[in-house]
């Protein structure tokens, strides 16, 4: 189930510019919900999402404010996300993410003691990186929401398994969580709303040092709430900011 699209299977599939501000709910067991996407078909299947935001409370057993897997960037949720099923829940997906951020909180805490509830993960960008996943990029995202989990919760990224994932300019606000991984930085709330920070965030989109492709990425700019946001209308061309 999702806020915009139930279930993608075209050979490709692009989302652009759409914003979801229903509650999504799913009580069937093994369900993938989304704020943008519910899922997607696994194999030959290339989803694109950006510049898509998700306002809503998104409830499951797999659960993401945006979708499950795809590439995601300028994208970004502030509803609260709960597994409260099996397994997980995250604030934006399960796949290579780009400029976004998360504000809402992230609950996994099935009162179910068969199944996997075990794999109870909340992950405040990334839920959980499962086995066979060959390569990960999670790049230039920010997360503040809360963290509620039975079994491990990380501010960027949940739990990995068998693969070290490609995390870069990543950062959270700093709660005390223990599952939190080397790659990202931990910022205080003042740091995170300080004019400072917006500037990094954009100094990187300009800059390009890691060699990543930020052509098309949207402008960071201060929120309402003093946190930064995205900017949909002004995109990074590869030179200089331009109008969407």
């Amino acid at each position: 189930m999702g806020g915009i699209v139930c279930f993608a299977q075209m050979n490709e599939n692009y989302i652009i510019n759409c914003k979801n501000k229903v509650n999504v709910m799913s009580k069937k067991n093994l369900s993938n919900v989304g704020g943008i996407v519910g899922s997607e078909r696994l194999w030959g299947c290339s989803l694109y999402i950006d510049r898509c935001a998700n306002f809503g409370n998104i409830t499951g057993c797999y659960s993401y404010g945006i979708c499950r897997y795809g590439n995601i960037k300028n994208s970004y949720n502030e509803g609260t996300i709960e597994s409260d099923q099996l397994m997980y829940a995250a604030g934006i997906g399960n796949g290579g993410i780009y400029n976004c951020y998360n504000k809402g909180n992230i609950i996994s805490t099935s009162s179910s003691t068969e199944g996997y509830s075990v794999y109870s993960v909340s992950g405040g960008i990334y839920g959980y990186i499962e086995n066979g996943v060959t390569s990960l990029n999670i790049v230039n995202c920010y997360n503040t929401g809360e963290l509620s989990s039975r079994w491990v919760k990380g501010s960027i990224i949940g739990q990995v398994r068998g693969i070290t994932p490609t995390t870069l300019n990543c950062f959270y606000l700093q709660r005390g969580y223990s599952r939190e991984y080397d790659q990202t930085t931990p910022y205080t709330e003042q740091q995170l709303k300080n004019e400072s920070f917006i500037e990094e965030l954009n100094n990187y989109i300009e800059s390009n040092s890691d060699g990543i492709d930020t052509t098309g990425w949207a402008k960071w700019i201060k929120g309402a709430d003093g946190y930064p946001t995205l900017d949909f209308s002004i995109i990074w061309d590869g030179s200089k900011w331009v109008n969407s």
